[in-house]
């Protein structure tokens, strides 16, 4: 049972860490940035993006601290606990997709098609 709520929390996690937030938390958002020739009328959506992106460190150390709690906790507990995460992940989830669906929105399609190449996840990523 240990094992199988384990890849649950590593599933989340590695969907929140695939494409933009693998890249952001790689630091290349600056790399990203300078790549998609912003313009001033963009600057504030991406703003809100890297804002967005920088709420993954949080989300990170949530996850460093569910496992280390969990094998301390009774079966239920532990569900319960990973039910828990899983819900947060998905808030995440959302929050980013918003944010990303706004950005995305505002970008020319030459800046998106720089965007989907920058962004993807890592080769021989298994997200």
């Amino acid at each position: 049972m240990r094992d199988k709520q384990r890849a649950m929390v590593a599933l989340a996690t590695g969907l929140m860490m695939s494409g933009t937030a693998a890249f952001a938390q790689n630091g290349n958002l600056t790399l990203l940035h300078d790549a998609l020739h912003l313009t001033s009328a963009q600057e504030p959506v991406w703003k809100t993006y890297v804002a967005q992106t920088a709420k993954g460190d949080l989300a990170g150390s949530r996850r460093q601290a569910v496992s280390r709690l969990l094998p301390t906790l009774p079966s239920t507990r532990r569900l319960a606990l990973i039910r828990a995460e899983l819900e947060e992940e998905v808030a995440d989830l959302k929050d980013m997709q918003r944010v990303l669906d706004t950005l995305y929105a505002a970008l020319s399609p030459t800046q998106q098609r720089v965007f989907d190449a920058k962004t993807l996840p890592p080769s021989g990523s298994q997200q």
